[in-house]
């Protein structure tokens, strides 16, 4: 999608048109409601407290590039954008959203209500810089006395009174940095965060500028900051932490495939499945993992799949599934993924999985688990559905090829290629989370994708 002349919703009649679901902020021209413009559709809901914009007539659609001017019209720097074939005016959506995480996280919810209540594999918050020597004071008197409802301000009821309100507020918070990352301290206090010993799904990039940022308007300054920013990723510290998301990422890449469960005696229950790819087999997407997972190879060390009790993910117990050199040869040169099936015990219909992917991430010594997608989850429960989908073998199976360890728990060994999309395989209607949900929150933007 282009800043082009397109609608942001409806230009296209195609499944997979818009693969990637993208919204934007913005505010009314008095101040009175937080917008949101996105290029899909969902239901709308009684409690929403910002409006999501959808006209009745699709002829007032927005285009992409209205989109795009309305969310980014900062007051004091642009003019409000008024949409003609409306007459309606849009200022920028950082009077509500500094930083929409929010809105992103409610969002999610909103496109899937079926797994609303699950953890998405990753919850992304990228910050435009910090700088933490400013005094904590000034993101203090800068916070609004009022209460908030669903983390949105009160709207003000008069309007003149609203349009002061706004411009002081507005005055105070566009350049107001710490004001994105305060949002994102009461975001974690909020959520329900999982407290497995994985890293948490909710993660924020947002690093110390080191000096005061330029004015907002400063673009004599923009090649400067950016050479500093880039020159900043390159600290060590700094690229730890984009490996842990790089490898969080590449682990929801994958996910498991459910193929068979036999209950056993004492409760227990067989499973059987497969581990499968989200990308298409033989695309770039899928050579370009392999590449990834070959980097991770060392004499002493091989990436590799590891299937737990979560009640045992701390005492090094479980099934392993190794990633030979022949099946990372072969994603790489061919993009065809071969990993056998594989047999674990769970034990009992409401025990929770999960599967990892091990790679040498951002610590600087020793390795770190990372969680597939849709995991943690209860398998045997979720075979009701699964059952009902076979699964789609995009080759033929290979028996040689890949390695099981555990003589407990493996006894099989053969493969078959499932090289699908998760939502393929299981609706994200009526299954756990198998998708990806990254949102990017930017103090300039003010937009996330997931």
């Amino acid at each position: 999608m282009t800043l082009g002349r397109s609608p942001l919703f409806g230009a296209n009649d195609s499944l997979d048109a818009f693969e990637i679901k993208v919204a934007v902020t913005a505010t009314s021209a008095d101040g009175n409601e937080a917008m949101i413009f996105a290029n899909y559709n969902r239901p709308q809901s009684s409690g929403d407290s910002q409006t999501f914009v959808r006209p009745e007539n699709p002829s007032n659609e927005l285009e992409v590039w209205e989109a795009a001017a309305a969310t980014s019209a900062a007051p004091f720097y642009f003019k409000p954008y008024t949409h003609t074939r409306t007459g309606t005016s849009y200022i920028d959506g950082g009077l509500y959203h500094n930083n929409p995480v929010y809105v992103a996280n409610r969002e999610r919810k909103l496109i899937w209500p079926a797994i609303a209540d699950k953890h998405p594999d990753m919850l992304l918050s990228i910050g435009t810089g910090k700088n933490p020597s400013a005094p904590q004071r000034e993101a203090l008197e800068r916070r609004s006395s009022s209460p908030r409802d669903d983390h949105t301000p009160n709207a003000p009821t008069n309007k003149f009174g609203g349009i002061r309100r706004t411009l002081n507020a507005l005055y105070q918070r566009f350049d107001n940095i710490l004001d994105a990352e305060h949002t994102w301290t009461e975001f974690e206090a909020d959520i329900n965060n999982r407290n497995d010993g994985f890293p948490s799904p909710y993660l924020r990039l947002n690093f110390d500028l080191k000096s005061k940022p330029p004015p907002f308007d400063a673009k004599d300054k923009f090649k400067e900051f950016r050479a500093d920013v880039r020159q900043r990723l390159m600290d060590p510290d700094v690229m730890d932490v984009v490996k842990d998301v790089a490898c969080s990422l590449m682990a929801s890449s994958f996910y498991f495939k459910l193929v068979k469960t036999v209950p056993l005696r004492g409760g227990s229950f067989m499973c059987t499945g497969y581990i499968c790819c989200k990308f298409e087999e033989g695309s770039s997407d899928l050579k370009a993992l392999g590449k990834f997972l070959s980097r991770q190879c060392t004499p002493n060390f091989m990436p590799e799949f590891v299937i737990q009790d979560t009640s045992r993910c701390t005492d090094g117990r479980g099934i392993k599934v190794k990633l030979t050199e022949k099946t990372i040869s072969r994603l790489t040169t061919y993009g065809m993924l071969r990993i056998p099936h594989v047999d674990f015990e769970v034990p009992n219909a409401m025990a929770l999985t999960t599967i990892a992917l091990v790679l040498r991430g951002g610590c600087q010594d020793g390795t770190q688990k990372y969680l597939l997608s849709g995991f943690p989850r209860t398998l045997p429960l979720f075979f009701n559905f699964d059952q009902s989908r076979p699964p789609s073998l995009s080759s033929t199976p290979d028996s040689k090829d890949g390695e099981i360890s555990d003589a407990k728990q493996a006894k099989r060994k053969f493969s078959s290629v499932i090289s699908t999309t998760a939502s393929q395989a299981i609706p994200p209607s009526q299954a756990q989370v198998l998708v990806t949900a990254i949102s990017v929150c930017s103090t300039f933007s003010n937009g996330f994708c997931s």
